[in-house]
């Protein structure tokens, strides 16, 4: 494991910090002065001068990248169409809905029993969690169908 506390881990941190700055914060980051020193070949950034070599460092602006928005269109006038009508859809009769039903709790039905069957055999334990919670939703679908 790596030591979290060398001067190559906090240099590391500060350049990270210095990378993810907004073009906002930029300008207050230009004012202040960074001073950059090599020790044992490791760069170390300061705010303070931290050896006989330390230099006023000054970051660029070559990792940042401006966004510049595109003119939206949402203002513009938009040329109206005539409005296209609608098909009228057929009103399900009391058959085609009970038939429609009973469909939707056989499928249910199916599939609960297919849960159970595997639920019979051996599986692990994420397999027997996911049975658990698919057969929890597929008792609440036939309940709120009202299967029998």
């Amino acid at each position: 494991m790596r030591n979290r506390t060398g001067l190559h881990h906090y240099s590391w941190v500060l350049m990270s910090l210095l990378s993810f700055t907004t073009v906002r914060d930029a300008a207050a980051i230009e004012a202040r002065v960074i001073y950059r020193c090599t020790t044992d070949g490791v760069a170390t950034f300061s705010d303070k001068p931290c050896g006989s070599d330390a230099r006023a460092f000054q970051p660029g602006d070559s990792r940042l990248m401006l966004y510049t928005p595109v003119e939206s269109t949402a203002g513009k006038a938009e040329t109206k169409h005539a409005p296209t009508p609608k098909k009228k859809q057929q009103q399900p009769t009391d058959a085609n809905a009970r038939s429609k039903v009973a469909h939707e709790c056989r499928r249910v039905s199916e599939a609960l029993r297919a849960v159970r069957q595997k639920m019979r055999s051996g599986y692990t334990v994420d397999v027997g969690e996911r049975l658990k919670q698919r057969k929890s939703e597929l008792e609440r679908q036939r309940r709120e169908r009202r299967c029998r």
